[in-house]
């Protein structure tokens, strides 16, 4: 699908080129991608937080956690982000995806935290936020891509 361009002479006279298509629609994207993710992984976090102070351990707690966010996000972006049908195919490609983002968290926290004893609550949240940017292109461009 084609983008459409249009000139806007609304301002002052000058025209000014704008894109109808694709820019706002990876907008939308961005932002219904932001705002499931915020609440996603706020209620996540917490879960994590009360696991890991019951006493479970750091990597099976985001272990468990992780597993439940990957279901919902499957769910939820897929239906209201990317506003594709729910396939065997989307769901195996995040199961991929996922499971590299999954390696990449278990890595990293657990070197911050059992090699330089980094805090677990504040290195497993920034985890979080630096995993949505590489997850919101790995589902846009790949995940949910087809048909």
């Amino acid at each position: 699908m084609q983008n459409k361009r249009t000139w806007d002479t609304s301002r002052q006279g000058v025209s000014v080129a704008t894109d109808q298509g694709g820019f706002l629609k990876l907008a939308s994207q961005v932002l219904s991608f932001g705002m499931i993710g915020v609440i996603n992984n706020v209620a996540l976090y917490g879960v994590y937080l009360l696991l890991t102070f019951l006493g479970v351990d750091v990597l099976l707690a985001m272990t468990l956690v992780f597993c439940g966010g990957v279901l919902l996000s499957w769910l939820l972006n897929g239906k209201f982000t990317f506003k594709r049908r729910l396939t065997s195919v989307s769901a195996q490609r995040m199961g991929v995806a996922y499971l590299v983002a999954y390696a990449a968290n278990a890595l990293f926290l657990g070197v911050a935290h059992y090699v330089f004893y980094l805090p677990h609550e504040a290195i497993q949240g920034m985890i979080m936020v630096l995993l949505a940017v590489g997850l919101f292109f790995a589902q846009r461009h790949w995940v949910f891509s087809h048909g």
